[in-house]
């Protein structure tokens, strides 16, 4: 399935992420100029797109007994709904060790220890950088953001450890990298995070909100490809307005890269499977 990168957008969002928020908060006219440039892409992304491969997506989707998004399960900002979930209470609450070093105790003597230690080396931690993600440096992936002592550190930087792991492990590029990818890292991260919580009543609160991410991911899989052409149908079956427009820019990928919102999509249906055939958790 292939993307269709914004350049433009990948910029702004590099360069220029504090006026991207303000954009998205405020309702600046920048947020108006990037739907426009978005919805002329959408176009030459429906053309591009292998389309059996999206109706089968849609139909498995559609054919979830819960898919939508939780309408009281977001965070608000001045009075919008943004599509962030909210998150459990511990999130902000502080750990014993760095996000990395706790993460490092938690693969002991596994055989990808040494590869993991490799990542955080030339990974770029910076503190107070909560914009986690995966970046090249010398043509290798690492990570960035902050290495902090906080719960929502080790949850973001095992999710990137995940991207990092597919990259390094993997070889030859394949067809199918950025769905594997996505699906590797939201795995790592519920299964290691449900590792390292200590109370049942947090490890569920952990999975509640993983389930509310697959939501999220199903959403905008429907939205964007309802504003295709040929899945202009699914409009019936989504409320285009669920999140508030400006604040639709905080979802990044939405605006850098048509087309990729299938492969969250997609990723959160593999991890079901996967969590349904080998740890049986509930609620999925």
């Amino acid at each position: 399935m292939q993307t269709i990168p914004i350049h433009k957008h990948i910029q702004l969002y590099r360069e220029s992420y504090a006026r991207i928020v303000k954009s998205a908060i405020t309702g600046t006219d920048l947020s108006e100029e990037m739907h426009t440039e978005r919805r002329k892409k959408i176009q030459n992304w429906n053309s591009n797109a292998n389309l059996d491969h999206c109706h089968a997506l849609v139909e498995t989707i559609l054919s979830q007994k819960d898919f939508m998004p939780d309408p009281n399960a977001y965070q608000l900002v001045r009075s919008k709904r943004a599509p962030i979930p909210l998150q459990p209470e511990y999130f902000k609450k502080t750990i014993p060790k760095k996000a990395s070093v706790a993460i490092m105790d938690l693969f002991g003597t596994s055989p990808l220890h040494g590869l993991i230690a490799e990542v955080f080396k030339n990974s770029v931690f910076a503190p107070g950088d909560s914009r986690y993600r995966s970046d090249y440096k010398d043509g290798v992936m690492i990570i960035c953001g902050a290495d902090d002592n906080v719960f929502i550190a080790l949850a973001s930087l095992l999710h990137e450890l995940g991207h990092c792991l597919v990259e390094r492990l993997s070889g030859a590029d394949f067809s199918r990298r950025q769905v594997i990818s996505e699906a590797y890292a939201q795995i790592l991260e519920e299964i290691v995070v449900c590792q390292y919580l200590a109370s049942e009543q947090d490890r569920l609160a952990w999975c509640s909100y993983q389930r509310e991410i697959d939501h999220l991911n199903y959403y905008f899989c429907l939205l964007e490809l309802s504003q295709t052409r040929s899945f202009s149908y699914l409009t019936r079956h989504i409320n285009a307005d669920f999140f508030d427009s400006s604040l639709l820019l905080l979802r990044q990928t939405f605006f850098t890269d048509i087309g990729y919102q299938s492969v969250y999509a997609e990723a959160s249906l593999i991890r079901q499977k996967v969590l349904n055939k080998f740890f049986h958790h509930e609620k999925l």
